[in-house]
């Protein structure tokens, strides 16, 4: 069983609106937008501001960026004005969607306006959030190549840790968007089979402490806790988060089955029988809880449990879950179940049920001569040698067999032992006319037997002839 490989990551509701409001009262915020107090607008850069609230309203961010681009020509390098007007085309152009052009400028007025003074905490906060943002929708983009995919989680991965190093509060929404980043580079620096277990475990230390640093932790954190301790390979923890997850929410059907896949991978990797017995009886355990809220009860569903019943030597509960199955429609009537259960009979010494199962299967399929084959062969099981024959012959005459040379052989053997030579030399010379007979070298001896017995059998009777002659 494998993780997800990827989550996706949105901007949080309201994203682009947020910038709208800043903007619309940039001419109420500007005087206080400085770190340090001594740094301002010049007068001529002032003057043109309030041009910016009609590009606002206007909705002309591409007009507002050529007119930014002109004042950025005119301003002092370095200086206050040019950091803000810089500041103002990365926000336009990202209220254009052109995400990927307000990098430029952001990274620019983010290195002038800290080293400068210029930037007040928040601000650089926001700042350093959009670019982590826009970096990793860059690199999660469908047709990214690994190379640029990489760079840009990369660069994400070091903005939003400044952003975090600098924080004085926590902010769930940037610990979930850490652990994503991570996660996703550790799928895009692995070797190729697996994920690179240092980004993994990096996710996991962010989650970690996201978790304790609120009351109720959002449950998209647990989710990415479960992917990135799967691909650890901690199935047990994983499945500490998913049970968590199913009391938060019962109803969610995927969640139900990430537990109970956890389970059944733990009962079949744990190298201790009791411990791989108990938690296969969790993985059936968790199914019968998910039914309780209309989860996990389809067909397949139901089958699956058969299966673990199988897998922990419970043969004759598993039979009688599929007898049940099948009949109540509760798991899929098809020829391939029938036979199943035909065989999970033989296993427990019920031959007689098997073969009841698959004349019942015959009533429901009767073009498939395989399931005849099938009778013949439980007869055979059962020492009615008369009966395997018979049943045999059917079978060829129904057709759609599977593997017909087979089934021709069987009936060769069943008449010899009949001594029905002359169906016997029959059915096992058409035996040996398909072409995987050649592989079979008792097909020839067991001809020659059948000769030898007819021409036997016709000597005997030459001399009991002879024998009421002479008398």
């Amino acid at each position: 069983m494998s993780a997800p490989s990827k989550f996706g990551f949105k901007f949080p509701m309201g994203f682009r609106r947020s910038l709208s409001v800043f903007l619309l009262g940039a001419g109420l915020a500007l005087t206080s937008y400085a770190a340090d107090d001594q740094a301002t607008w010049s007068d001529s850069a002032a003057e043109q501001l309030p041009k910016l609230d009609g590009f606002q309203k206007d909705k002309n961010y591409a007009g507002a960026v050529v007119f930014l681009d002109e004042q950025i020509k005119k301003s002092k390098p370095e200086s206050y004005d040019e950091v803000m007007f810089l500041q103002f085309k990365a926000k336009f152009l990202m209220m254009a969607n052109t995400l990927k052009d307000a990098v430029a400028p952001f990274e620019r007025s983010l290195q002038i306006g800290i080293a400068k003074k210029y930037l007040k905490l928040d601000d650089i906060q926001w700042t350093r959030f959009y670019l982590a943002q826009i970096h990793y929708q860059e690199g999660a983009g469908k047709d990214t190549p690994k190379d640029e995919q990489k760079r840009r989680f990369l660069k994400a991965l070091d903005y939003v840790e400044q952003w975090t190093a600098a924080s004085t509060k926590t902010n769930s929404d940037v610990t979930q968007f850490h652990a994503q980043i991570l996660f996703n580079i550790a799928q895009i620096t692995g070797d190729g089979k697996d994920p690179n277990l240092e980004y993994l475990k990096r996710a996991e230390v962010v989650l970690r402490k996201g978790m304790t640093e609120t009351v109720k932790p959002k449950e998209v954190l647990f989710l990415i806790m479960v992917a990135t301790l799967q691909q650890q390979s901690k199935w047990v923890e994983a499945a500490e988060y998913l049970e968590l997850l199913v009391k938060l929410q019962p109803n969610n059907k995927n969640n139900w089955g990430q537990l109970f896949a956890t389970y059944y991978q733990l009962g079949l990797d744990d190298k201790d029988k009791t411990k791989a017995f108990e938690n296969n009886l969790r993985a059936v355990l968790t199914m019968d809880r998910a039914q309780k809220f209309g989860i996990m009860n389809t067909q397949k569903d139901n089958f699956n449990r058969v299966g673990i019943y199988f897998n922990i030597n419970q043969h004759e509960k598993a039979t009688d879950l599929l007898d049940a199955g099948l009949r109540d429609g509760s798991i899929e009537d098809i020829q391939k179940n029938w036979e199943i259960l035909a065989y999970s009979y033989q296993q427990i010494n019920k031959s007689d049920k098997a073969v009841d199962t698959l004349l019942e299967a015959l009533k429901r399929y009767p073009d498939k001569g395989s399931l005849m084959f099938s009778i013949a062969q439980n007869y055979y099981n059962l020492d009615k040698p008369k009966q395997a024959y018979e049943a045999a012959i059917k079978a060829i005459a129904i057709g759609n067999l599977e593997k017909p040379q087979q089934v021709h052989s069987f009936a060769a053997y069943m008449a010899f032992e009949l001594r029905l030579f002359e169906e016997a030399l029959a059915a096992v010379q058409k035996a040996m006319s398909f072409t995987e007979a050649k592989k079979d070298s008792q097909l020839p001896k067991l001809e020659k037997a059948i000769k030898d017995s007819i021409l036997e059998r016709e000597q005997n009777k030459k001399a009991i002839e002879q024998q009421h002659k002479n008398r």
